[in-house]
Protein backbone atom coordinates (compact mmCIF):
# COMPACT_ATOMS: atom_id res chain seq x y z
CA UNK A 1 0.00 0.00 0.00
CA UNK A 2 1.03 3.22 -0.80
CA UNK A 3 2.09 5.93 1.99
CA UNK A 4 0.82 9.63 0.77
CA UNK A 5 1.46 13.21 1.93
CA UNK A 6 -0.08 16.12 0.72
CA UNK A 7 0.28 20.22 0.79
CA UNK A 8 -2.89 22.69 -0.53
CA UNK A 9 -2.74 26.00 -0.19
CA UNK A 10 -5.53 28.49 -1.55
CA UNK A 11 -5.18 32.36 -2.61
CA UNK A 12 -7.47 35.42 -3.20
CA UNK A 13 -5.23 36.12 -6.37
CA UNK A 14 -4.65 40.41 -7.30
CA UNK A 15 -7.51 40.86 -8.75
CA UNK A 16 -10.67 38.95 -6.89
CA UNK A 17 -12.63 40.77 -3.35
CA UNK A 18 -13.54 36.61 -2.63
CA UNK A 19 -12.31 33.65 -2.80
CA UNK A 20 -14.70 31.22 -4.79
CA UNK A 21 -12.35 28.41 -4.87
CA UNK A 22 -12.91 25.31 -2.45
CA UNK A 23 -10.85 22.23 -1.76
CA UNK A 24 -10.37 18.91 0.28
CA UNK A 25 -7.14 16.71 0.99
CA UNK A 26 -6.97 13.84 3.19
CA UNK A 27 -3.66 11.48 3.49
CA UNK A 28 -5.51 9.21 5.81
CA UNK A 29 -8.39 8.40 3.18
CA UNK A 30 -5.99 9.22 -0.45
CA UNK A 31 -8.90 11.49 -1.47
CA UNK A 32 -7.79 15.11 -2.67
CA UNK A 33 -10.43 17.30 -4.66
CA UNK A 34 -10.08 20.86 -6.16
CA UNK A 35 -13.30 22.88 -6.80
CA UNK A 36 -13.81 26.38 -8.76
CA UNK A 37 -16.67 28.45 -8.11
CA UNK A 38 -18.96 30.08 -10.55
CA UNK A 39 -21.90 32.51 -10.36
CA UNK A 40 -20.84 35.37 -8.43
CA UNK A 41 -19.63 35.79 -4.89
CA UNK A 42 -22.38 34.08 -3.25
CA UNK A 43 -23.18 31.63 -5.88
CA UNK A 44 -19.42 30.94 -6.71
CA UNK A 45 -18.80 29.94 -2.69
CA UNK A 46 -21.56 28.08 -2.31
CA UNK A 47 -21.48 26.20 -5.36
CA UNK A 48 -17.86 25.21 -4.27
CA UNK A 49 -17.95 24.72 -0.94
CA UNK A 50 -21.24 22.43 -1.39
CA UNK A 51 -19.72 20.39 -4.00
CA UNK A 52 -16.57 19.28 -2.23
CA UNK A 53 -18.96 18.31 1.36
CA UNK A 54 -21.15 16.33 -0.97
CA UNK A 55 -18.74 14.40 -2.67
CA UNK A 56 -16.33 14.11 0.11
CA UNK A 57 -18.46 13.04 2.68
CA UNK A 58 -19.86 10.12 0.34
CA UNK A 59 -16.88 8.86 -1.05
CA UNK A 60 -15.86 8.52 2.64
CA UNK A 61 -18.83 7.13 4.04
CA UNK A 62 -18.91 4.72 0.87
CA UNK A 63 -14.88 3.61 1.41
CA UNK A 64 -15.43 2.87 4.99
CA UNK A 65 -19.08 1.00 4.36
CA UNK A 66 -17.42 -1.51 1.56
CA UNK A 67 -14.77 -3.56 2.45
CA UNK A 68 -13.79 -4.29 -1.57
CA UNK A 69 -15.67 -0.99 -2.91
CA UNK A 70 -15.77 -0.16 -6.81
CA UNK A 71 -13.78 3.48 -6.53
CA UNK A 72 -14.05 4.81 -9.82
CA UNK A 73 -18.41 4.20 -9.70
CA UNK A 74 -17.83 6.11 -6.09
CA UNK A 75 -16.54 8.62 -7.71
CA UNK A 76 -19.22 8.76 -10.27
CA UNK A 77 -21.37 8.94 -7.91
CA UNK A 78 -20.67 11.52 -5.71
CA UNK A 79 -20.06 13.61 -8.77
CA UNK A 80 -23.85 13.00 -9.42
CA UNK A 81 -24.75 13.65 -5.99
CA UNK A 82 -22.54 16.89 -6.10
CA UNK A 83 -24.51 18.10 -9.25
CA UNK A 84 -27.85 17.14 -8.09
CA UNK A 85 -27.03 19.07 -4.33
CA UNK A 86 -25.69 22.30 -6.40
CA UNK A 87 -28.54 22.41 -8.81
CA UNK A 88 -31.54 22.34 -6.17
CA UNK A 89 -29.83 24.88 -4.26
CA UNK A 90 -29.53 27.24 -7.13
CA UNK A 91 -33.20 26.41 -8.27
CA UNK A 92 -34.63 26.96 -4.80
CA UNK A 93 -32.69 29.80 -3.52
CA UNK A 94 -32.86 33.32 -5.96
CA UNK A 95 -29.59 34.60 -4.70
CA UNK A 96 -27.41 31.57 -5.69
CA UNK A 97 -29.46 31.11 -9.56
CA UNK A 98 -26.92 30.11 -12.26
CA UNK A 99 -24.10 29.05 -9.45
CA UNK A 100 -22.18 25.75 -10.53
CA UNK A 101 -18.47 24.83 -9.93
CA UNK A 102 -15.50 22.11 -11.35
CA UNK A 103 -14.92 20.11 -9.58
CA UNK A 104 -11.76 17.47 -10.00
CA UNK A 105 -11.07 14.23 -7.44
CA UNK A 106 -8.45 11.48 -7.38
CA UNK A 107 -8.48 8.61 -5.04
CA UNK A 108 -5.40 6.98 -4.38
CA UNK A 109 -5.41 3.24 -3.24
CA UNK A 110 -4.77 0.21 -4.57
CA UNK A 111 -1.46 1.16 -5.67
CA UNK A 112 -4.00 2.93 -8.42
CA UNK A 113 -5.29 6.65 -8.94
CA UNK A 114 -8.64 7.17 -10.07
CA UNK A 115 -9.71 10.79 -11.48
CA UNK A 116 -12.92 12.10 -11.60
CA UNK A 117 -13.27 15.28 -13.58
CA UNK A 118 -15.53 18.08 -14.65
CA UNK A 119 -14.69 21.55 -16.05
CA UNK A 120 -11.45 23.59 -16.26
CA UNK A 121 -9.68 22.60 -12.92
CA UNK A 122 -6.84 20.13 -13.73
CA UNK A 123 -4.88 17.44 -12.57
CA UNK A 124 -1.02 16.67 -13.62
CA UNK A 125 1.68 14.27 -12.65
CA UNK A 126 5.18 14.55 -12.18
CA UNK A 127 6.76 11.46 -12.63
CA UNK A 128 10.60 11.24 -13.36
CA UNK A 129 10.64 15.03 -13.59
CA UNK A 130 7.98 15.20 -16.94
CA UNK A 131 4.94 16.86 -16.02
CA UNK A 132 2.02 15.51 -17.62
CA UNK A 133 -1.54 16.54 -17.96
CA UNK A 134 -4.05 13.89 -16.86
CA UNK A 135 -7.49 15.91 -17.15
CA UNK A 136 -8.85 17.86 -20.31
CA UNK A 137 -10.55 21.69 -19.79
CA UNK A 138 -14.14 21.50 -20.43
CA UNK A 139 -13.98 25.28 -21.90
CA UNK A 140 -15.07 26.60 -25.32
CA UNK A 141 -11.17 27.61 -26.09
CA UNK A 142 -9.97 23.64 -25.25
CA UNK A 143 -12.79 22.37 -27.56
CA UNK A 144 -11.33 25.07 -30.62
CA UNK A 145 -7.32 24.07 -29.85
CA UNK A 146 -8.84 20.42 -29.59
CA UNK A 147 -10.55 21.29 -33.25
CA UNK A 148 -6.99 22.96 -34.53
CA UNK A 149 -8.94 26.39 -34.39
CA UNK A 150 -6.74 28.08 -32.50
CA UNK A 151 -3.08 27.58 -30.67
CA UNK A 152 -2.47 26.86 -26.64
CA UNK A 153 -1.18 30.28 -26.26
CA UNK A 154 -3.98 32.12 -28.16
CA UNK A 155 -6.28 29.78 -26.27
CA UNK A 156 -4.60 31.31 -23.01
CA UNK A 157 -5.09 35.26 -24.03
CA UNK A 158 -8.57 34.11 -25.65
CA UNK A 159 -11.35 36.59 -23.90
CA UNK A 160 -13.68 33.20 -24.14
CA UNK A 161 -11.33 31.35 -21.98
CA UNK A 162 -13.80 31.10 -18.91
CA UNK A 163 -16.66 29.79 -21.04
CA UNK A 164 -16.78 26.15 -19.26
CA UNK A 165 -19.08 23.57 -21.36
CA UNK A 166 -19.33 21.21 -18.42
CA UNK A 167 -19.79 22.05 -15.26
CA UNK A 168 -21.15 20.86 -11.95
CA UNK A 169 -24.40 22.56 -11.30
CA UNK A 170 -25.85 23.31 -14.57
CA UNK A 171 -28.10 19.73 -14.43
CA UNK A 172 -29.13 17.42 -11.81
CA UNK A 173 -26.29 15.00 -14.01
CA UNK A 174 -23.40 14.96 -15.28
CA UNK A 175 -20.97 13.21 -17.24
CA UNK A 176 -17.55 12.73 -15.64
CA UNK A 177 -14.30 12.11 -17.23
CA UNK A 178 -12.85 9.17 -15.62
CA UNK A 179 -9.31 7.99 -15.82
CA UNK A 180 -7.44 5.36 -14.18
CA UNK A 181 -3.40 5.13 -13.86
CA UNK A 182 -1.09 3.09 -11.69
CA UNK A 183 0.99 4.69 -9.49
CA UNK A 184 4.76 4.91 -8.77
CA UNK A 185 7.06 5.80 -6.07
CA UNK A 186 7.85 9.41 -5.80
CA UNK A 187 5.03 10.57 -8.59
CA UNK A 188 3.93 14.24 -7.75
CA UNK A 189 0.18 14.82 -8.81
CA UNK A 190 -1.01 18.53 -8.47
CA UNK A 191 -4.52 19.13 -8.75
CA UNK A 192 -5.20 23.26 -9.52
CA UNK A 193 -8.10 25.67 -10.25
CA UNK A 194 -7.18 27.43 -13.84
CA UNK A 195 -5.91 30.45 -11.16
CA UNK A 196 -2.77 28.46 -11.01
CA UNK A 197 -2.35 27.28 -15.24
CA UNK A 198 -3.80 30.92 -16.24
CA UNK A 199 -1.02 32.37 -15.00
CA UNK A 200 1.93 29.45 -15.27
CA UNK A 201 3.07 27.85 -18.45
CA UNK A 202 2.80 23.77 -17.77
CA UNK A 203 6.57 24.18 -18.41
CA UNK A 204 7.19 26.83 -15.76
CA UNK A 205 4.71 24.55 -13.39
CA UNK A 206 7.21 21.62 -14.57
CA UNK A 207 10.18 23.35 -13.23
CA UNK A 208 9.04 24.83 -9.81
CA UNK A 209 7.99 20.97 -8.67
CA UNK A 210 10.81 18.95 -10.22
CA UNK A 211 13.17 21.69 -8.64
CA UNK A 212 11.48 21.67 -4.68
CA UNK A 213 10.25 19.68 -1.99
CA UNK A 214 6.42 19.62 -2.42
CA UNK A 215 6.27 21.88 0.48
CA UNK A 216 8.20 24.72 -0.93
CA UNK A 217 6.62 24.38 -4.53
CA UNK A 218 3.47 24.94 -3.46
CA UNK A 219 4.45 28.38 -1.90
CA UNK A 220 6.88 28.91 -5.00
CA UNK A 221 3.52 27.91 -7.46
CA UNK A 222 1.30 30.43 -5.68
CA UNK A 223 3.90 32.80 -5.24
CA UNK A 224 4.55 32.96 -9.09
CA UNK A 225 1.08 32.95 -10.15
CA UNK A 226 0.26 36.14 -7.78
CA UNK A 227 3.67 37.19 -9.91
CA UNK A 228 2.61 37.03 -12.89
CA UNK A 229 -0.69 38.63 -12.08
CA UNK A 230 -3.00 37.09 -9.99
CA UNK A 231 -6.20 37.10 -12.20
CA UNK A 232 -8.43 34.94 -10.51
CA UNK A 233 -8.32 32.83 -7.08
CA UNK A 234 -5.19 30.59 -6.95
CA UNK A 235 -5.07 26.94 -5.26
CA UNK A 236 -3.23 23.86 -5.36
CA UNK A 237 -2.65 20.27 -3.63
CA UNK A 238 0.43 18.72 -4.24
CA UNK A 239 0.69 14.76 -3.34
CA UNK A 240 3.87 12.34 -3.53
CA UNK A 241 3.61 8.88 -3.63
CA UNK A 242 6.20 8.06 -0.94
CA UNK A 243 6.54 3.92 -0.94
Amino acid sequence: MASLLSWALSDIGQKRTSNEDCFFNSDKHGLFIVADGMGGHLGGEEASKTAIETSSLFIINSLESHNTPDIQAILDEAVNKSAEEVFSQSKSCPNLRGMGTTLSMMAIMNNQAFIAHIGDSRIYCLRDNKLKLLTADHSLVNEQVMAGLLSEDDARKSSLRNIITRAIGQTQSVNADKLTIKIQPNDVFLLCSDGLNGMLKDEEIESIIAKNHPSIAIKYLIEQANAKGGNDNITAILVKVVC
